[in-house]
């Protein structure tokens, strides 16, 4: 596209916005907001396709891509358009040293990305579990759903879910375990979450080593996203694939200063729809992003106003059936709870889970210091794109810290939903530092700089993953979910460790809480984002807590009360993990030697850690 008469004049390979690479970053994005905003107008007119969400869109692109070509082929040979020229000979001059770093780059960002993950299970920690579950849902009703049945006890669904219908698309064409689907799908879009950062690069920093740069430090040399894979948070990953796409894109258009074509319209509308149906928190990262450029281009408010409304209004209209159903859960009121509290109210819980912790758990400190010289430089530079970057990252840092401001809603967004995607910002404003450093130097040397980086964090980025204190399934407990579906009967229950999470509710704490996935046997402790749809009633909580107290805590396994409890709660097993309750809790757990030693128990299973009690009668 060219630009309009008076918008600013483009300067630099960076702002080539229809190259290659920015437009194969840019697809990434695209691709993963399409499909929520599909999987939910077809339910809207009650069409489940199943497979055919994966297969329906893809065919029709190669039809339209075939169509497209066989076209320019015709004109081609009437002379109406140039020959191209030999394959070869186009790659050879498209192809320069930046693009060969970058391939490298992410050559290295994938082996480092699956090589870590060839011993696991499954994806680690709770969100790893729920994801997994919902994405089972997906795949069983072949499209959205309402209850969670028969995996657990919830009767609406209004959680985002376009990190689900990713992975549920992923298990339709390959056939394999939805276990392995979620952890393939999130590493996946771990390695995408950084190569979507290229288009910002490039476009900042007016260069494509400004874009190797932000690969290189969000893939390698900072330990985010890459963590990301012991706590399963994919949802917010999925979500940041989208985010740099939907802020280059908006930006770009906007900064056309002229109406928006129909074409560009309805891909903003998709994007932002999507993203919203992908994660709500990361949403709203989104509009602060556009605040901050709306916020220095006032002086030019008539010319993007009407953009903006339209932009607003088509995404709003998409995203409108689900903002709707969300009612039927807790989310809205848990929002409106939290931004009645004003700053002097706020519970101790909340000031403290809403602490920012170490600073080198995010990123290393010289890449923070890396960060603000980068920043400072490219302000002092005046890149306008920078600058709105830069207001971008100070927004979010308000959005998680409204107190400061004397405003409510702490909580709503916390510091560490930010600090985690302090890669991002990282990134962008490092590799502007970096192409400035390299703009003496031969490109040939400029690549050997790049690849020792590279080579330099990879090895930390191996070393990045904690299965001992993340993973909750592990390989005997999946041979002992196989064993308890086959022995135990539909409507049993079955007691695992647990501990008390987030004030109001309840986390497991080994490969017990998969059993409602692994054994089609549901767990007492429920998905912790069942409290986003049906919260756990008072006499719920007081029985698992007392359940909790008795059988890990005072540890009276055989006690008539606790005895009655279990019977009250229909529990006939009692379930001991691989782990034994070790993850991410160091407090009292089930102890097999009781168990082993009381009459009111019977030893049902036994291999490797894992141990499966029966309660008699």
């Amino acid at each position: 596209e060219s630009p309009a008469p008076h918008a600013p004049s483009p300067t630099g390979d960076g702002l080539a916005m229809r190259s290659f690479w920015v437009r194969l970053a840019l697809s990434a994005g695209i691709g993963l907001a399409l499909y929520p905003v599909l999987l939910l107008w077809t339910d809207l007119i009650d069409l489940r396709l199943g497979r055919g969400y994966a297969l329906l869109p893809g065919a029709l692109s190669l039809l339209w891509l075939g169509w497209r070509g066989y076209v320019r082929w015709q004109k081609t040979e009437r002379g109406l358009l140039p020959k191209d020229e030999n394959i070869w000979s186009t790659l050879r001059a498209r192809l320069s040293l930046p693009d060969i770093t970058l391939v490298l780059l992410l050559a290295l960002i994938v082996f480092s990305r699956f090589w870590v993950i060839r011993m696991l299970e499954g994806p680690m920690w709770g969100d790893g579990m729920q994801h997994t579950m919902i994405t089972q849902l997906l795949l069983d009703h072949s499209g959205l759903f309402d209850s969670w049945q028969p995996y657990a006890n919830i009767p609406t669904f209004t959680y985002h879910f376009g990190f689900h219908i990713a992975s549920a698309l992923f298990a339709w064409l390959t056939g394999l375990e939805v276990r392995f689907t979620t952890l393939w799908v999130g590493q996946i879009l771990n390695i995408l979450a950084v190569f979507v950062l290229y288009p910002l690069a490039v476009r900042i920093g007016c260069n494509r080593w400004a874009g190797v740069g932000a690969v290189l430090v969000a893939g390698l040399l900072s330990p985010m996203p890459m963590f990301y894979l012991n706590w399963g948070r994919y949802t917010q990953l999925a979500g940041q694939v989208i985010l740099p796409v939907v802020v280059a894109l908006t930006w770009h258009w906007l900064d056309r200063s002229r109406n928006l074509t129909p074409r560009q319209l309805a891909l903003g509308a998709l994007l932002w729809a999507g993203l919203g149906l992908t994660h709500y928190r990361v949403l709203l990262f989104g509009v602060l992003a556009l605040v901050a450029y709306l916020m220095l281009h006032l002086k030019r408010w008539r010319l993007w106003l009407p953009n903006v409304a339209m932009l607003g209004a088509a995404g709003g209209l998409l995203f409108l059936p689900w903002f709707v159903h969300v009612f039927g859960g807790q989310i809205l009121y848990m929002l409106q709870t939290q931004l009645r509290h004003s700053p002097d109210t706020l519970a101790a819980f909340t000031q403290s889970y809403n602490s920012i912790g170490r600073l080198d758990l995010y990123l290393p400190y010289p890449l923070w210091l890396a960060l603000f010289l980068g920043a400072g430089i490219t302000l002092w530079q005046r890149n306008r794109w920078g600058a709105v970057f830069a207001l971008w990252m100070v927004f979010l840092f308000v959005l998680a810290n409204p107190a400061w401001l004397h405003l409510p809603g702490t909580g709503a967004v916390n510091n560490f939903a930010v600090f985690i995607f302090a890669y991002a910002f990282a990134g962008i404003f490092i590799g502007s530092l970096l192409k400035v450093f390299t703009h003496e130097l031969p490109a040939l040397l400029s690549v050997i700089l790049f690849l020792a980086l590279a080579l330099y964090g990879l090895s930390p980025r191996l070393a990045e993953i904690r299965p001992d204190q993340h993973a909750m399934l592990t390989r005997p407990d999946v041979r002992a979910g196989a064993w308890l579906q086959a022995h135990a009967q539909p409507g049993n229950q079955v007691y695992i460790n647990a501990f008390p999470a987030f004030v109001t509710t309840f986390a497991g704490a080994d490969g017990g809480w998969w059993l409602a996935l692994s054994a089609h046997r549901q767990p007492l402790i429920r998905p912790l984002n069942a409290s986003f749809e049906t919260p756990l009633s008072e006499e719920e909580r007081k029985q698992i807590t007392r359940l909790y107290t008795a059988l890990q805590v005072n540890q009276q396994i055989d006690s008539a009360d606790t005895l009655n409890l279990l019977t009250q709660n229909h529990i006939r097993y009692v379930y001991i993990g691989q782990q034994a309750g070790g993850v991410n809790y160091s407090g009292p757990t089930l102890q097999p030697n009781l168990f082993e030693n009381s009459s009111a128990y019977c030893l049902a299973y036994h291999q490797d850690r894992v141990w499966i009690f029966e309660v008699l009668p």
